[in-house]
């Protein structure tokens, strides 16, 4: 899937860690401040993204991945991985920094956008499931 990163603004809630929570914002969406909604539907969006870019047998692959480590039942229903992630997941909610107000996104980010154009799901995942050493 081809994007047209030119429509869009890369933006990062602060406190999202290590960019799980960016997501791609369409440029004329960003003339009101963005709510929690949108917000949850735009990462939804990305996380649907991803899903769709890979093979469906690797995807389905990955997808088992979340369902050992959430007990969230995705992968048996890609096309509404995002969704269930964004909805259900509480790896996600701890990381992604979901904003609980409306917000103004002004900048944007043309490297993070060029990041998540090569992005891939097994990427994302492994940030997202990353537990680091103490």
């Amino acid at each position: 899937m081809n994007l047209d990163l030119d429509a869009y603004v890369a933006w990062t809630p602060p406190g999202s860690w290590r960019a799980v929570g960016t997501v791609l914002i369409p440029k004329q969406a960003t003339l009101r401040p963005i709510t929690a909604a949108q917000y949850r539907g735009y990462l939804a969006a990305r996380i649907d993204r991803l899903v769709s870019k890979e093979d469906p047998e690797d995807a389905n692959y990955l997808l088992r991945v979340v369902e050992e480590t959430e007990k969230l039942m995705v992968a048996d229903r890609p096309e509404t991985a995002g969704e269930i992630l964004v909805e259900n997941s509480d790896w996600l909610l701890q990381r992604a920094a979901f904003p609980g107000e409306p917000v103004w996104v002004t900048e944007d980010d043309p490297e993070t956008k060029e990041a998540l154009r090569d992005e891939t799901l097994e990427d994302f995942l492994a940030r997202l499931y990353y537990v680091p050493r103490e």
